[in-house]
């Protein structure tokens, strides 16, 4: 009897779906990690290209090109970023600027397009009869 019973735990049926599953499992954790990663770090480099084309636009010559392209040259210091898309908005007396792209990841098209706007107050000088 005691035979049977170590024949009966010794058996290897059933490893190899085990392991197979887990090996996925890890395999998919893996790619979630290095996914989630990608798009915080293209959520960062698009917030901070918002940022250069705000200081770029807002400053009293500043115009929206000056901000658009000073926020493509800060996208460009990026790898792996694709549509791009860039939008400065002047106005009297604020300026807005949005700034979309996607991440190039492992999971292709999941929740990996990132955006960022910024608004912020139009530099201007007053003279001294305006100020009171």
């Amino acid at each position: 009897m005691s035979t049977r019973r170590r024949s009966r735990f010794s058996d290897d049926s059933g490893e190899i779906p085990t392991i197979l599953v887990i090996f996925t499992a890890t395999v998919l954790a893996l790619f979630g990690a290095v996914h989630a990663a990608l798009v915080f770090h293209g959520r960062a480099v698009v917030s901070a290209a918002a940022q250069d084309g705000l200081r770029a636009a807002q400053i009293e010559d500043g115009t929206e090109a000056d901000g658009r392209a000073a926020a493509e040259r800060t996208l460009g210091l990026a790898a792996g970023l694709q549509n791009k898309n860039i939008q400065v908005n002047r106005g009297a007396d604020t300026v807005t600027v949005r700034v979309t792209a996607e991440v190039d990841t492992p999971l292709v098209e999941l929740l990996n397009t990132v955006s960022a706007e910024v608004t912020g107050p139009r530099e201007r000088f007053f003279s001294e009869p305006e100020r009171r």
